[in-house]
């Protein structure tokens, strides 16, 4: 695994805060350290994939990069940064947030919805290098201006090509992700952005080089989205120069009768990401289940296309059908295909078929203990003190749990379970072993 891998997300290696969450650290209020990271990577017995082969998103590279700073210069990142970005442009109150305890003069508190109204939402964490970085809209701007007046690269082009020059896989495929930066095309110009999301917070900065224009939002509640805020700002002051956009918010209606809805509904699974979708009819209207609390319209915009409503994003769906068949499910993220569903039949099981599953699972890699057990005719999971979750049998030997991911079940010459392997988001094959009955 190389520098530039752990920089364009492209290094395999797994993500420590879904490693953290699916370890029973996913609260707001739990606390680990870097080492219990850094040890916890050790442990892994295998990346999600060949380093270089793929782009997922990972944390675990940004923070071995801040101890790879601070292993070669002696420096942490925050004292690092200091002296050689933050000082040099000015910003005089930016810095690397090392320690969740320190009192920070006009610090803005995060918030997320709760049942009524808001809660705070904060981090006990002092990581650093994927994320805190405390900084303010004036500052940002002094950050922005060294694009077009490289103070930090002493006016050599050869810093800013770096940092906003697209990655390939090695195979020859191209990425769109630089240095921390997604680098795309919008509406014929090109976009430079990346968004951010931890706790009670939510960023975005998009610029467009040609234009020397650019957009920074800082969102302190868990609900917002800056991304959408920032391109909407975006249609509206570069208008003269954008070409027309075909994904506008004021789409026109498109009336469609609650029978001929039905040929959309099914269950789908997207076997990259390893989720479940399902497509119901309720009160004469399409609906995404993601689960029992997510649940979301799926407002028909043409024939075969939707748009899903209620989300921070602009998402579209599309259908593909073979006949009168469904073939598959597109999903279009702010403009970028984010996933191919295909249709399948969910299993039924019997209570004396899950209870196969029934038993102990253990996980060096996260030193973490799962129970599975039957009840009311369904398969849960526990771990540590927290509540039973349902585990929903899919296809195969494969369940899922919309927030803790797929679990797919191996088992052994006899017909046995032995173990299964956990798919979840930035964390692929995670193995557990039976270890009681």
């Amino acid at each position: 695994i190389t520098i530039e891998q752990l920089v364009y997300h492209t290094s395999g290696i797994r993500d420590y805060l879904t490693l953290a969450f699916l370890a029973g650290k996913g609260s707001d209020a739990d606390y680990y350290t870097d080492q219990w990271v850094i040890d916890a990577l050790a442990r892994q017995q295998e990346t999600n994939f060949p380093a270089g082969t793929q782009f997922l998103y990972s944390n675990s590279g940004y923070l071995l990069l801040a101890h790879l700073v601070k292993r070669v210069t002696g420096q942490t990142l925050r004292e690092y940064s200091a002296e050689h970005i933050f000082a040099p442009l000015g910003m005089k109150q930016s810095h690397f947030h090392d320690d969740n305890t320190e009192v920070v003069p006009l610090r803005a508190t995060g918030y997320a919805p709760a049942d009524e109204g808001f809660h705070i939402s904060m981090t006990t964490l002092d990581m650093v290098g994927d994320g805190g970085v405390f900084t303010s809209i004036d500052e940002l701007l002094a950050w922005d201006q060294n694009y077009y007046h490289n103070r930090l690269g002493k006016a050599d082009p050869e810093l800013i090509t770096l940092l906003t020059t697209p990655a390939t896989l090695k195979d020859g495929t191209a990425i769109t992700y630089a240095f921390g930066l997604d680098v795309d095309q919008y509406r014929g110009q090109r976009k430079i952005a990346h968004g951010g999301a931890f706790v009670g917070y939510r960023t975005a900065i998009v610029r467009f080089p040609e234009q020397q224009f650019s957009v920074a939002v800082l969102c302190n509640r868990a609900d917002a989205n800056p991304e959408t805020l920032a391109m909407n700002v975006s249609d509206l002051l570069l208008t003269e120069v954008l070409e027309p956009n075909v994904d506008s918010a004021a789409l026109p209606d498109f009336a469609m009768r609650a029978a001929d809805l039905q040929k959309f509904t099914g269950d789908f699974w997207e076997a990259d990401e390893a989720i479940a979708a399902e497509t119901q009819i309720i009160d004469g209207q399409l609906w995404a289940i993601h689960s029992p609390t997510r649940k979301n319209v799926l407002r028909p915009i043409a024939g075969h296309r939707f748009q899903m409503m209620g989300v921070p994003a602009k998402v579209f769906v599309e259908f593909d059908f073979e006949g009168d068949k469904v073939k598959t499910m597109r999903r279009i993220i702010n403009g970028k295909p984010r996933g191919v569903f295909n249709p399948f039949t969910r299993l039924q099981l019997r209570a004396d078929q899950l209870a196969e599953y029934v038993g102990a699972y253990y996980s060096p890699e996260l030193q973490t203990q799962y129970g599975l057990t039957v009840n009311d005719e369904k398969l849960w999971f526990s771990l540590d003190d927290e509540d039973p979750q349902e585990l929903t049998a899919m296809f195969g030997e494969t369940f899922e749990n919309p927030d803790y991911g797929a679990f797919k079940f191996t088992k052994n010459s006899a017909g046995q379970v032995e173990g299964f392997k956990l798919q979840s988001g930035r964390v692929r094959n995670l193995a557990f072993t039976r270890i009681e009955p």
